[in-house]
């Protein structure tokens, strides 16, 4: 990402659903390898396989909120298992009184992915 103007305000919003953070253990599945297309069986009821998946899971959230902050922008992360709005109005009320405190910076989310800090 590039770094926005500073004439700007950049608000990056992500929705998240939480579910996909994890594997469920519900026995053999049959996947395709996002890279090359290929089938590959996988035994979800294997906990190395779903500690390694949430793991890699939380490292993309990682990775991506790093990179919005590095454009300068402000992040929200809005999950689909909660309520957008009320979210919203709390990340808004945050953006104004930094902005009033003389302490606007980005927005990083949280670390279980619900509302902007």
């Amino acid at each position: 990402l590039r770094k926005p103007s500073g004439r700007h305000a950049v608000l990056a919003i992500a929705v998240v659903a939480p579910r996909e953070w994890e594997l469920p253990d519900v026995g053999a599945r049959t996947v395709v390898a996002p890279e090359g297309g290929g089938l590959h069986e996988v035994q979800t009821a294997d906990p190395r396989l779903r500690r390694r998946y949430a793991e890699a899971a939380a490292a993309q959230r990682a990775a991506i909120a790093h990179e919005i902050r590095g454009a300068g922008a402000a992040h929200l992360r809005l999950r689909t298992d909660s309520d957008w709005l009320l979210d919203i109005v709390r990340f808004v009320a945050r953006q104004r009184q930094a902005r009033l405190r003389g302490t606007a910076r980005p927005t990083r989310p949280s670390r279980t992915g619900g509302e902007a800090q």
